[in-house]
Order: C-alpha cells, then structure tokens, then sequence
C-alpha cells in the first residue's frame, strides 16, 4: 500500500478532475505571486479559512500539479462510514483533534504530526489552516499552535542547510455563498522556519512566538483584515461602499484593484477607528444614517460595491433583461433538474450553517451534474437516430449552455436593481439624494 504522501495513477487522474472542476465553479481564478511556490517540498501552504472545503481545493489547485499535497481536517470527519474514512486517505486527508473533541483526545494528534513530520521529509506539501477554524468574516483569526509544533518538529530532523518553508497565502472571495464568484489567490514570500531554529533552541515559546506573529503579519497583508467585533459590520460595509471610488479614482477596477482597493480602505479605517476618535464615531453616525434611508427606500444591497447610477434608460435596461431572459431559456430548460437537486442538498441533508453552502454545492454538483448529462443524452441516444459520439459534443454543451444560462441570470438580477435605483430616484428624489450625499461624505472622510 503506497505512504499517504504517495502519488498515484488513480489520485492524478482524479485531481485532475477535481482542480479543472474547482475552477469551473468560479467566474474567474485569479493567482498573484505564483513565483513564491516552491517546486517540491518541505513545505507548508498555510492559507486563511473562510470557506470550508473551497479553501483546500484552491490550495490543491496551485501548481506544480505533481507536488503530492497533504491535508489536516477536523477528526469527527474520520467517525463517519468506513467507505468515507477510505476515502479520505484517498484524498490525503489526516485527522485533527481539537479541545472540542475532548482534551484525552488530543494526545491522538501526535500520530498525525509524526506522519506529517513523514510527509515532509519526504518532500511533501502540507495544507494547514492556521487559523484552526472557519469564519466568514474577512479578519485573521488568532492562530494554533499546531502548525508550528510541526514545522519546528520537521526542522529538527531536517538535514543540514535544508529548510521547512511555510508559505503564507491570502484567500478572498466575492461571494462564499453563491456559485460563479471570483476568487483571489494571493501567494506571499516563503518563510524559512531554519531562521528561528537558533531561537527555538534557547526559547521554544519565544519561537513559536515570533514565527506565529511573522505568519500572521503576512497572512494580515495578503487578504482583506477587517477587526473584529461589534464594529465588523461597520468595517464591512463602510469597505464596501468606498472600494470602487477608490479603484475608479486610479482608473484600475479590474477584480485585483478592487481587492487592493479593500484593502487600502480597511486599513484607511483602522487607523481612523484607533488614532481619530473624533472622525471615527462621525463615520458610524453616517453609516447608521446611511443604513437607514437605505433600509426605508428598500435600497438594494447588492449594488453597493457596483458604479453609482444606473446609466441606462428604463426602456434600455429593460430591453437588455428581454434578451438575456430569452438567451437564458434553453439552458435553463437543459439545467433546471440537476441545479435545483444542487441547491436542495443543503436542505436535504439538514446543513443550516450557510458557510458551508458553497462547499456542498460544489461537491453535488461534481457527481450530479455528469451523472445527469450522462443519463439525459444516453437516452437521447437510445430512442433518436442520434449516435453515441453525439454525446462528445452534446453534453459539454449542455454544461456550458448551464453555465451561461446561471451568468445571464445574475446579470438579469443586477439590472433589476438598476431599474429599483431609477424607480427610488424617481419616487423618492430628496431621500434619493440625500443617500448620495451620505455616500459621499463617507468616502470623503475616508479618503
């Protein structure tokens, strides 16, 4: 039986459908500092956690496609039936144990470190949340102990002049709940976890320390870090409305200068929030005064982060959403049965937390959807003159008439908020206008 850091015929195969069908359920993937990977191990890809399973299938994702990559999940998974439990060796995935699961659990976990210390020194890859959970607020989380004790307990046994690498990688997405979002990958400088040995030999907690403050410094850089707290909102949404004109005011609004753009604006208001008590608490009076004419006009959220004003006419909008409707229909007629079967999953199996919604998505819809294409067109076969290679063109462009179909669907959806925008202008001038002005004054404060 092949070492779990072991490659194989039928785990290639099957990574390769996994990572080309990762990408296909977003809009756009979008990697910055690729340059940064090493091309073989020791190292530890060290990610921040903000969507479930999506966070390690982008991380599988990441070249070079060889590299046999590890992962550490959550050890109630391991409970599950045996088939599963089989399956996620397949997959490379070792169990983790956390307080939650008991403290005479935990002892267990230094079977799993050994074998990640194994998989290391075998020139493996190792995914590790640091964070040590999930969260769907944009802010790093307090990090564990877990992924130091391992790189500090590989390091150890590493030959002379070799070094464990732990490379820090920022995740944002534009949406974690809905399918097509875009997602950002942004892959910072690798850390040598050889340059705090000499540390770790006179301190160990002071090394660990040092090396969990490096990594969260890094991680802080490469994603959208908005504080925590009752304030998060505030932080969030305020980021939200002032991103674009920021991005607008460079001339850049491609999805990377929006994200810059949040981060810039995050930081903006951090600052704000510690070092300007004064300007601080007149932007949350301005963000409640905005929330609430937002809230009585039925203002849509959604186009919060989006250009300003509709610049179309009533008649232009609506007759771009009668040509999308019509060029959505056949896709939809082809894809209705296996997508509303995907969103009813979530349901079906009693899964409430909706973070994990995407995951599950993704996940039912890589075993329905070919199942369904198959199923469909093999019938078609069986009963039309149609030959079985006509099913080499007609599923993929069933699954592509789905994909478009659900693209013009969103972009019917934000025409309809600029059709409410143009309604609430015109029923409700003066509000209308007093909501732009608010708008305003929070972006000039904060810019």
């Amino acid at each position: 039986m092949p070492s779990i850091w072991e490659n194989t015929a039928a785990y290639l195969l099957s990574k390769h459908y996994v990572t080309w069908s990762f990408r296909q359920y977003f809009n756009r993937v979008i990697i910055k500092g690729e340059k940064h990977l090493p091309k073989k191990g020791p190292v530890i890809l060290a990610p921040n956690h903000l969507n479930a399973l999506m966070d390690a299938l982008a991380v599988l994702s990441l070249p070079p496609f060889r590299l046999p990559k590890l992962f550490l999940a959550r050890a109630d998974l391991f409970k599950l039936a045996p088939v599963i439990v089989k399956f996620l060796r397949f997959a490379k995935i070792m169990p983790a144990f956390r307080i939650r699961d008991g403290y005479d659990q935990l002892d267990r976990n230094k079977d799993t470190f050994d074998g990640a210390e194994q998989a290391l020194l075998n020139k493996a890859a190792l995914c590790i949340m640091p964070e040590g959970n999930q969260g769907e607020e944009r802010n790093i989380r307090p990090l564990v102990k877990g992924i130091f004790r391992i790189a500090f307990g590989t390091q150890q046994k590493m030959p002379p002049g070799k070094s464990v690498k732990i490379v820090p990688i920022g995740m944002e997405y534009s949406n974690i709940f809905e399918y097509q979002p875009t997602l950002i990958i942004n892959i910072g400088h690798a850390i040598d976890v050889a340059d705090y040995m000499p540390l770790h030999a006179e301190n160990p907690v002071k090394a660990i320390n040092e090396l969990k403050s490096t990594l969260r410094n890094a991680l802080e850089s490469l994603s959208v870090h908005l504080p925590t707290g009752e304030n998060y909102p505030i932080f969030d949404n305020i980021t939200e409305l002032v991103c674009r004109d920021l991005s607008k005011k460079k001339k850049k609004e491609t999805p990377w200068h929006l994200f810059k753009a949040r981060q810039e604006v995050a930081e903006r208001l951090q600052a704000i929030s510690v070092n300007q008590s004064e300007k601080w608490e007149a932007l949350k009076q301005l963000y409640f005064d905005y929330q609430q004419l937002a809230d009585e006009l039925s203002f849509p959220k959604r186009i919060a982060s989006r250009p300003w004003q509709p610049n179309l006419k009533t008649w232009q909008i609506l007759f771009r959403i009668v040509v999308q409707a019509l060029l959505m229909i056949p896709g939809a007629v082809l894809n209705y049965i296996p997508y509303k079967l995907i969103v009813s999953v979530p349901r079906i199996a009693g899964i409430e937390y909706n973070g994990f919604f995407s995951s599950v998505y993704y996940g039912a819809g890589i075993v329905v959807l070919p199942f369904y294409y198959i199923l469909v067109v093999a019938l078609v076969v069986a009963f039309t003159p149609l030959s079985a290679l006509s099913m080499l063109v007609t599923i993929p462009l069933m699954y592509l008439s789905g994909k478009l179909s659900f693209r013009l669907f969103q972009n019917i959806r934000y025409l309809l908020s600029d059709l409410k925008v143009i309604k609430i202008r015109k029923d409700n001038p003066h509000q209308f206008d007093t909501l732009v002005t608010i708008r305003q004054t929070i972006i000039k404060l904060v810019d």
